[in-house]
């Protein structure tokens, strides 16, 4: 599926992006106070839920964030059974990521970390989560290698539909999820 039209063009996740990381392969001892330790849990409908989240110590909090320490606007997503999960790092949060857990970094530069989110949790970016995924004896996962060939449709940064915050928060949601098409929303955005 290659898409040019107004500037919107066709990407893979690789092209932007500084990188994917996951999170250390094991589980830290957890407390009731701490920095945040993300599980698979604690992802719901694109958001970030604390009360389903751990916490661990600060000795612990330097091992786990050894490698990547997420920071605002990063995405992070499940990998392994809850395929699909995702949320950005608000600001302020200070966590890690927990087992099954990666981040994905945008470049700001490239796009837009609200549009990622909502492009990962359309039915576009969900259909190449379905055809890369590995049905194991145990849990259904991603490999992170394939997650940097899946495709994403990027509007023009400069364009109207980025630089109208309420524009864009009203009709990414409708365009991604398929009630608006394309070529309705580029009129949408022609007009405003």
């Amino acid at each position: 599926m290659s898409f040019e039209r107004n500037g919107w063009r066709e990407v893979t996740i690789d092209d932007i992006c500084d990188d994917i990381y996951d999170g250390p392969h094991a589980t830290p001892k957890k407390i009731d106070h701490g920095p945040v330790f993300l599980s698979i849990s604690s992802l719901v409908n694109g958001r970030i839920v604390l009360s389903e989240s751990a916490h661990l110590s600060e000795k612990d909090f330097a091992k786990w964030t050894r490698r990547i320490t997420p920071q605002p606007d990063d995405l992070v997503f499940s990998y392994e059974t809850r395929l699909g999960e995702a949320a950005l790092i608000p600001e302020g949060l200070r966590c890690c990521l927990g087992r099954r857990m990666a981040l994905i970094r945008p470049h700001s530069d490239k796009l837009d970390p609200k549009f990622f989110l909502y492009y990962f949790l359309s039915p576009l970016l969900q259909n190449e989560i379905r055809q890369y995924t590995i049905c194991g004896s145990t849990v259904e996962r991603l490999a992170l290698a394939d997650i940097r060939k899946f495709r994403v449709l990027l509007p023009p940064m400069n364009s109207f539909f980025f630089t109208s915050h309420s524009l864009r928060d009203t009709l990414l949601p409708k365009l991604l999820s398929g009630e608006l098409p394309v070529p309705a929303a580029l009129t949408a955005t022609e007009e405003a």
